[in-house]
């Protein structure tokens, strides 16, 4: 099996992959790039920096680019006198960014 074949596989062929190797733990909670890379890493196959690199990228972008999106909630919010939006809104702001530190780190 070459990468090219775990990145065509669905999440749930992925999980089934996983539950046959006892090295995995938490197979049931990982997401498609997380199960792609600790396959890889199981059956020996190497990836790339570039193709590591551009994955934690995309996923950066997506993050930052949600919690734009939640600091404009968080400021029409502010605007509006909303105490429970606002809180809402920083919830999710602070979640996001605890998911990019973990990103990251």
């Amino acid at each position: 099996m070459e990468l090219k074949d775990l990145q065509k596989m669905t999440v749930k062929k992925l999980k089934e992959e996983g539950l046959k190797h006892s090295q995995l733990s938490g197979v049931h909670s990982m997401k498609k790039d997380e199960l792609v890379s600790a396959l890889a890493e199981v059956l020996g196959i190497e990836l790339s920096e570039d193709e590591t690199k551009a994955r934690f990228a995309a996923s950066k972008l997506k993050l930052k680019d949600e919690i734009k999106k939640f600091k404009d909630l968080r400021n029409k919010a502010l605007e509006s006198k909303d105490k429970v939006q606002l809180k809402k809104a920083r919830y999710h702001i602070k979640k996001l960014k605890r998911e990019l530190r973990k990103i990251i780190a």
